[in-house]
């Protein structure tokens, strides 16, 4: 599929006034204007988030009434249930209330659902199966429960209180909770997009905040030492990075280049990435994906010990095993999706406003990062269903022009269950109603569409390859953290020669070195190998990074796209 290069327009501002007045190269100055930051204090604010622009927690509803909940629970030595998610952000949820729980003396557990034996979010049978045997007084959920109606009623049933935090859609039907915290309900612009941990930790700040005006002997607990697993859970989570989420990602990337959590450092060690250079990369390429091969393959309470311990050698022993299972991932993963691929390039005159893939016994782990991979490669909102016996799992990924779980929603009728946000989300069904939802579905996202989708590149500016040097890297760093909201800014370069043939690494990646002029520099495209490099000049879309090997640091170039150069 071709894709359409659009170049974003630059303000009316003067740019160099503006480069001038910053100190910051021309270019990176013309993105800033470009994304609203058209004066010297407008960019200082945005390069220098500050903790003090955090909103007060009590203007959330429902904060207030948790906290204080939750600081009689832990004054009176009642017994609280932690009912998380095996995603990273359910999986850092479950670990920030547990350690800062357990820090303020609760009597404490947590218990996360088998992906597999229970299925996603908190059912009325998972719950039981989370009580069973064990007295409890208090469920607080994470990164689930807002739709739950069923298990909480039969919580409340049982004379136990249920606290919902969450940050996915409310369905019609809303769990009827002691409390319910979700940022659905608030109309605060800055805290709409929190990820499940960030709505955790709204309740976390309240409680100390509850304490502190009781005078409780935890008021002292200070929640900065949980930044780290609020930047890993909301990175990882693809929510926006803007409003309180740059906050708390920006200070959790400094506390996870120092962090003390044991469990971090081992997974940072295993994955051979350098603590004093991580970035929001580092953990939705890096890390994320080992914390959540645990819960993809089943065992995502592994991950919530990793980073629960306090033994440097069971933290070593079990951030090995997740690679082990992220390595297993992949192949499970790569496997499934090079069958879909088969299977739409001999049909692609074919393919209509989606995709729709159902197979026997796929891996149900794999399937959202399968229905990713598709989304990428031919940007259509995709399902991917795995069968087994007459029921069927899917997960779905869409595109900015399709709200996925509108579309859910529009077939519900003939779903077992969904639920997800915007750009993701999670199904089940029966085996013989797979046709009419594939039908359905493609109704659904082609009525959301204005015509044919299209894939495009947003292209910030176009430089010079001479500009590409260390003084533009370092100021595209203060643009950090990138993510949803704040992408990492996409750069262009027209005409520029092959020196050499292509290489493929690995029957997924294209190794180019381009030159123009005396300028020569590395460029790597990641899963690309299925786009022929033309002959002759090219442009070339890309975000610049560095790489080091053999102990030396250079640029390259991480290519988005490329094509036939019209000079």
């Amino acid at each position: 599929m071709d894709t359409k290069w659009i170049t974003k327009q630059a303000s009316g501002r003067d740019i160099g006034i503006l480069a001038s007045e910053t100190g910051l190269p021309r270019s990176l100055c013309s993105i800033l204007a470009a994304r609203g930051f058209d004066d010297s204090q407008s960019i200082a604010d945005y390069l220098n988030p500050r903790m003090s622009a955090l909103s007060d927690p009590f203007t959330m509803p429902g904060v207030k009434k948790s906290a204080e909940r939750v600081a009689a629970a832990i004054r009176s030595k009642q017994k609280i249930l932690i009912y998380g998610d095996y995603d990273v952000d359910g999986v850092t949820a479950t670990t920030l209330m547990y350690r800062v729980l357990s820090r303020c003396g609760a009597e404490v557990r947590y218990f996360v659902p088998d992906r597999f034996a229970d299925g996603y979010g908190l059912s009325e049978e998972s719950l039981l199966k989370a009580l069973e045997g064990l007295h409890t007084d208090l469920v607080i959920t994470v990164d689930c429960g807002t739709s739950s109606f069923d298990a909480v009623r039969k919580a409340t049933e049982l004379g136990i209180d249920v606290i919902v935090t969450d940050h996915h859609k409310p369905s019609e039907k809303q769990a009827p909770a002691y409390a319910l915290i979700n940022p659905s309900f608030h109309d605060d612009v800055n805290t709409v997009s929190l990820s499940g941990v960030g709505v955790a930790f709204k309740l976390c700040h309240g409680l100390i905040k509850v304490a502190r005006a009781n005078g409780d002997a935890f008021a002292g607990v200070d929640l900065k030492d949980y930044f780290d697993l609020v930047a890993l859970g909301t990175v990882a989570d693809v929510v926006e990075i803007s409003g309180e989420n740059r906050v708390y990602v920006k200070y959790g990337l400094e506390r996870l280049s120092a962090t003390s959590n044991i469990g971090l450092n081992a997974l940072m060690q295993s994955a051979k990435v350098e603590a004093a250079r991580i970035s929001s990369y580092h953990i939705g390429f890096v890390l994320g994906p080992r914390i959540n091969a645990a819960g993809r393959m089943g065992k995502a309470d592994l991950a919530i010990k990793l980073l629960l311990s306090d033994d440097p050698k069971e933290a070593s022993e079990i951030a090995k095993k997740l690679e082990e299972m992220n390595i297993e991932r992949r192949s499970v993963e790569e496997k499934i999706t090079k069958g879909i691929h088969a299977g739409i390039e001999e049909n692609i005159a074919e393919l209509g406003a989606s995709i729709v893939a159902a197979g026997d016994d796929w891996h149900e782990g794999v399937l959202g990062i399968v229905a990713s991979r598709l989304t990428g490669r031919y940007y259509r909102p995709s399902a991917v269903i795995s069968c087994t016996a007459d029921e069927c799992k899917g997960s779905c990924r869409s595109i900015d022009e399709v709200d996925i779980f509108e579309v859910l929603k529009g077939c519900g009728d003939l779903l077992l269950d969904y639920g997800g946000h915007r750009q993701a989300g999670g199904f089940s069904i029966k085996r013989g109603l797979i046709s009419e939802f594939k039908a359905r579905f493609e109704d659904g996202c082609a009525k959301q569409m204005t015509g044919k989708p299209a894939k495009s590149i947003n292209i910030d500016a176009w430089i010079q390859l001479s500009e590409i040097d260390d003084e533009l890297y370092e100021a595209l760093c203060r643009m950090e953290p990138f993510g949803q909201g704040n992408e990492e800014p996409v750069f262009a370069v027209k005409g520029v020669a092959l020196n050499g043939p292509p290489r493929i690494l690995k029957e997924a990646h294209v190794k180019m070195s381009i030159s123009s002029g005396r300028r020569c520099i590395d460029a790597i495209a990641f899963n690309m190998a299925y786009k022929k490099v033309p002959d002759g000049p090219i442009d070339i879309a890309f975000t610049l990074d560095e790489n080091e090997y053999n102990g030396r640091t250079t640029l390259q170039l991480l290519v988005k796209d490329f094509r036939a150069s019209s000079l």
